[in-house]
């Protein structure tokens, strides 16, 4: 007997059906197996959280994760990322609000998050709660070469770790629960040294590194998007070329061989901080030519290779012929900031990683040389730290947005309602527990500590002594010599 039409369409349905549950069967689907912060703990500091599933999985869409802070009942903007340490694991990565210290909160991974190699996802949501305990203490290097943990709301010393006998440390960066900074031979001439500690050692570790042919010059940091692999950049000072190191920051030691990028380096610096680019999982290295200009070389951090980014035949770098200095990643805003060092008023050139044009900024009315770069986490500011500015005008705050509209910002540096004088703001650096960042200005002679709001408000400068009539700053006088760099120890994202 013929079957009618109704009865052909609903076996169609059946069959797709069956098709998109597995052929018949239950479709294998990814299921979660352990996620850190784990369900219920109290951990000391996070700054991610991890999510293992039972086989590897790819992010599918990065937005289907949420975080709530369970006591503000605030969201937290956080996204997903894969984690490239683990194919089973993802990350999942605040972007702009920082969590709140001994808060409770609320991760939802939902159905859509990820998928398998069978491009199947899973099919509930997965919710979990965490604590979050004490923020970190800021780490600080100083003239005299010493690393000290400061509280930030004293400028008391907590903890002195000094460098080793004959070397001063610089350049500090954070991955979790310890700090490294580069081992200055002084007086010198001799290799730089890398060096790690955690806040409160009595003293620094030496990480050995290899390449180099001559005299290694140490330049700076980087971080890997999981926190696991720090990156160190080094000049080779006979061969005139950067080497880029990665070590392992679990077990402290090198990941050989080191890569050789294709610049050939000039001037003093001759390359700055480097940037990760932590949706395409590149690192962007900047490097000067002597002369105002530069080039950004470009790293595949999956395969450790460099990339062409120029014009000439076989790999090179980007030029920069506007400028170079250290560069900022924004992934709201999407670009590259790099800041234009040594100019003579405040600038920074704006790059699209996905195409490289420049967008160069030059704010020449106001009076400063650019030394310090910080992004605003929500992608809306561009804010540079200056060097002999003029009166309090310490910074300054351009938009992301609409590049060329900047304006100075002050930085008061008032003590118990006493005017210090400074002139320089070498350090700019991101507060991890609350939407601000600190400046740290100097006289030259001693340090002060100024914060300043970035969310909801136009990059205020936040009074830290409310007895005192006027915003007031904080005196580092408890730290000998001025201050050079600045980082806070990275939040765990595993378990030790």
């Amino acid at each position: 007997m013929p079957r009618s039409p109704r009865s052909i369409l609903l076996g169609a349905a059946f069959l797709l059906l069956g098709s998109a549950c597995g052929g018949g069967g239950a479709q294998h689907r990814p299921s979660i197996v352990a996620i850190f912060p784990a369900d219920g703990s109290v951990v000391p500091w996070v700054d991610q959280i991890r999510v293992t599933y039972d086989e590897p999985v790819r992010v599918l869409n990065s937005k289907a994760v949420r975080l709530a802070d369970e006591v503000t009942g605030d969201g937290i903007y956080v996204e997903a990322f894969d984690d490239p340490s683990d194919p089973r694991s993802i990350l999942v990565k605040p972007l702009v609000t920082h969590l709140g210290p001994f808060h409770l909160h609320h991760v939802a991974i939902q159905e859509g998050a990820v998928v398998n190699a069978e491009d199947h996802y899973a099919l509930n949501q997965f919710d979990s709660y965490f604590t979050v305990g004490r923020p970190p203490q800021l780490v600080v290097t100083s003239t005299n070469g010493s690393a000290y943990e400061i509280d930030t709301d004293t400028g008391a010393v907590v903890s002195t770790t000094p460098a080793p006998l004959g070397y001063k440390a610089r350049e500090p960066v954070g991955t979790p629960g310890r700090v490294w900074v580069w081992l200055d031979p002084v007086p010198g001439p001799g290799d730089s040294l890398l060096g790690t500690f955690v806040p409160g050692d009595a003293t620094m570790t030496v990480v050995p590194l290899l390449g180099e042919v001559g005299i290694r010059k140490g330049v700076s940091f980087a971080v890997s998007i999981d926190d696991e692999t720090l990156y160190a950049t080094a000049i080779d000072q006979s061969r005139n070329r950067l080497r880029l190191h990665r070590v392992e920051v679990r077990t402290l030691t090198e990941l050989i061989p080191p890569l050789e990028l294709s610049p050939s380096v000039a001037g003093s610096p001759a390359s700055f901080r480097p940037a990760v680019d932590i949706r395409l999982n590149r690192l962007y290295v900047p490097f000067s030519d002597g002369a105002g200009g530069g080039s950004m070389a470009v790293v595949d951090l999956r395969t450790f290779a460099e990339l062409d980014a120029g014009p000439a035949p076989g790999v090179d770098a980007l030029p920069t012929p506007t400028g170079s200095g250290p560069m900022s990643y924004e992934p709201l805003a999407e670009y590259i900031f790099l800041l234009r060092a040594g100019d003579a008023n405040p600038g920074f050139v704006l790059i699209g990683p996905s195409d490289f044009a420049q967008f160069p900024v030059d704010e020449a009315l106001i009076q400063g040389s650019p030394t310090s770069l910080y992004v605003t986490p929500d992608g809306r500011y561009v804010v540079d730290g200056l060097d002999a500015y003029d009166g309090t005008a310490g910074l300054v705050r351009s938009e992301a947005g609409d590049i060329g509209q900047g304006f100075s910002v002050d930085v008061l540096d008032d003590v118990g309602g006493v005017f210090q004088g400074s002139d320089r703001v070498p350090v700019l650096v991101d507060d991890p527990s609350r939407t601000r960042f600190h400046a740290i200005s100097s006289d030259g002679v001693e340090s002060f500590i100024e914060d300043y709001e970035w969310d909801d408000a136009d990059v205020a400068q936040i009074d830290l002594d409310p007895l005192t009539v006027g915003i007031q700053a904080i005196s580092l006088a408890a730290v000998p010599g001025t201050v050079t760099g600045a980082a806070y120890p990275k939040g765990r994202s595993g378990p030790p």
